[in-house]
């Protein structure tokens, strides 16, 4: 009887360790995007474009915990207005322009939780969407892009997390984004576009114990 009531200590006693670090992840977090160096594309009447973005940026993530080890979704959304700047090869002007764009990302994680309270996580975006909502009148002009205009794809981003608070963390990620399909107000059609960019954000990490 004796041996029995050990038995069920420890396994209770390996049973409440387990569950005490394991349980679901709530994560709503908010920050500020910037792309990491301009992109330069070569258009058919041989203009320079040159882009450049940053904007607010708002997410959460969704998952479950269980020891170090971490998984689930991320969803993060955006409304920012990137500088197009265009060269005209003939003339040498240079116009910038600043389209609206909204930004929706969803992506699966998996992560680790490293020492004092540091997790690194690497996530893929198999959905991606980078849609012009509105265009500028000059913009519309070079007939280089109109509203409702989208790129979609997908992509990779690492980060580092550090949680200096049992409910408040900060966010490091570097973000590339591979938009392989590009659909205009008239046609689908194959082109790429592949800008970069650092995601700096405070999160509000909820952990529920099961």
């Amino acid at each position: 009887m004796r041996i029995c009531r050990k038995k069920l200590m420890i396994a209770l006693l390996f049973l409440g360790i387990g569950r005490a670090h394991a349980g679901i992840l709530l994560e709503p977090y908010g920050g500020y995007a910037a792309s990491v160096g301009a992109l330069e594309k070569k258009l058919a009447d041989d203009s320079e474009l040159i882009i450049d973005y940053g904007g607010w940026d708002f997410g959460a993530r969704a998952g479950y915990v269980y020891d170090i080890f971490m998984a689930g979704f991320d969803f993060d959304w955006r409304i920012m207005k990137p500088t197009y700047t265009l060269g005209d090869p003939d003339t040498k002007e240079i116009i910038e322009i600043k389209p609206k764009v909204q930004m929706i990302n969803f992506g699966i994680f998996v992560g680790v939780w490293l020492k004092n309270n540091i997790n690194a996580r690497f996530t893929y975006f198999p959905l991606t969407r980078y849609e012009f909502t509105e265009i500028p009148s000059d913009l519309v002009e070079y007939d280089i892009v109109h509203d409702g205009d989208t790129w979609s794809g997908n992509g990779l981003s690492l980060a580092i997390g550090w949680r200096v608070h049992d409910w408040v963390a900060v966010n490091f990620e570097y973000k590339y984004y591979s938009y392989n399909k590009f659909k205009d107000e008239k046609v689908d059609s194959e082109k790429r576009f592949k800008p970069k960019e650092l995601l700096f954000t405070v999160s509000l990490p909820f952990n529920l114990t099961d």
